[in-house]
C-alpha cells in the first residue's frame, strides 16, 4: 500500500465495512449522510453497511465475519456512540479475535452523543464530509486506557477507555444523560435539542453526586468529588494539555470537593493552563472505599461496589485507525 510520511493511506484499501447501532444517537441520520456521501464516491474502496447488535457476542460475530470474508483488506467502520466504538476496541484488544480483524484499522465516521474518538482523529472541516476523511486520511496507531476492576467478591473486569475514564461526579452524569426515558424526551429530539437539554441534565445529576473516599496505592485516603483520566487530545487542547495524545500520556485531575466555587474553580484552572492534574507515565492503582459510587469509561457507566480496587494503565498492543490529525 501506499504511504504518506510513512503511514499506510486510507483510500488504498479495497473496502469498508461500516457497522451502524440503529438505536444509538443521530445513528439512522448519520448513516443516510454517509451513504448519501458514498453514492458519488468514484474509484476508492467499496461500502457495505452491515447491522449490529445489542448483544455483545453477536455482535462480535457480525463484524468478525464480514471483516474475514474480505481477508483484512478492509476498513472496520462505525456509525454509533462511544458505547459501541468501545465494543469495537474490545473485539480489536481480544487476543482470540482473527489477526485480520484486529489489524482492520477502525473508522468513526459519526453518530451517538460525544463521539470523542470521532473528534479525536477528525479534523473539523472533515466532521461532515466521511467521503473525504478515507481520501485524505492515513492510518495511526493508538493505545486505550485499560482499566481493570477486582472486587472483594473475588470477580474481576477488564474495560477500555478510548477517551475518557472517570469515577464520580461524571460518572454520575453519564447515568443521567442515559437514562432511556430522558433520551426518549420530545423536546431532547428536537432539532438542537440535546445542546439545549444536556447541560441542564449534568447539572440535575450534581445535586446528587457526593464526594468519594478512595484508597491510593500507599494507603493514603482521600475525600474526592471527581476523579478523571483524559486520553483524548481534543480535550486535552482546551484544558491547555498538550502532551495528551492518541499514543500518551493521558491525564490525570482530581476535583477535591463538592461545591460551586471548587467545580468552577477546577474549571477554570483547566480554561487557563494551571490546573493540579497530572501526567499517567505509569498504571495508576487505587481502592473506592465509599459507597453509592459510578464509574464510567466513554460515556457507558456502572455502579462501584464498595473496596473496589481499579489498575488504570495502557492497552499492551495499539488500536490502527483512520486519522485526518497527526499524532505525535
Amino acid at each position: 500500500m501506499s504511504s504518506k510520511e510513512g503511514h499506510v493511506l486510507a483510500s488504498e484499501y479495497k473496502d469498508i465495512d461500516i457497522f451502524y447501532n440503529p438505536y444509538s444517537t443521530s445513528a439512522q441520520e448519520t448513516l443516510a449522510h454517509v451513504q448519501k456521501r458514498f453514492e458519488r464516491w468514484d474509484g476508492g474502496p467499496r461500502v457495505q453497511y452491515h447491522r449490529t447488535s445489542a448483544d455483545l457476542d453477536h455482535f462480535k460475530e457480525i463484524v468478525i465475519e464480514a471483516i474475514e470474508a474480505k481477508d483484512g483488506e478492509t476498513i472496520t467502520g462505525a456509525i454509533s456512540g462511544d458505547g459501541s466504538i468501545n465494543s469495537h476496541l474490545l473485539i480489536k484488544q481480544d487476543p482470540e479475535t482473527p489477526e485480520v480483524v484486529r489489524d482492520s484499522p477502525l473508522w468513526t465516521p459519526g453518530g451517538g452523543n460525544a463521539i470523542n474518538l470521532f473528534k479525536a482523529v477528525t479534523d473539523r472541516i472533515y466532521y461532515r464530509r466521511p467521503d473525504e476523511v478515507i481520501r485524505h486520511g492515513v492510518i495511526e496507531e493508538f493505545y486505550p486506557l485499560s482499566i481493570t476492576t477486582s472486587e472483594q467478591s473475588g470477580k474481576t473486569e477488564d474495560r477500555l477507555a478510548a477517551s475518557i475514564f472517570s469515577v464520580g461526579a461524571m460518572a454520575l452524569a453519564a447515568e443521567f444523560l442515559n437514562d432511556p426515558d430522558y433520551r426518549a424526551s420530545r423536546l431532547r429530539n428536537k432539532r438542537f435539542g440535546e445542546i439545549l437539554t444536556d447541560p441542564i441534565r449534568v447539572l440535575q445529576s450534581l445535586k446528587f453526586a457526593d464526594e468519594f473516599e478512595y484508597s491510593d496505592s500507599d494507603g493514603t485516603k482521600k475525600d474526592v468529588f471527581e476523579m478523571l483520566f483524559i486520553n483524548a487530545p481534543h480535550i486535552a487542547k482546551v484544558i491547555h494539555a498538550p502532551k495528551v495524545s492518541l499514543t500518551g500520556p493521558a491525564y490525570m485531575l482530581e476535583v477535591p470537593r463538592k461545591s460551586a466555587p471548587r467545580v468552577i474553580g477546577s474549571i477554570a484552572r483547566l480554561a487557563i493552563g494551571r490546573s493540579n492534574g497530572s501526567f499517567m507515565e505509569e498504571n495508576h492503582i487505587f481502592e473506592v472505599i465509599s459507597d453509592g459510587i459510578m464509574a464510567q469509561v466513554d460515556g457507558e457507566s456502572w455502579y462501584v461496589e464498595p473496596g473496589t480496587i481499579f489498575d488504570v494503565t495502557y492497552s499492551k498492543s495499539p488500536v490502527r485507525i483512520v486519522s485526518t490529525i497527526q499524532n505525535p
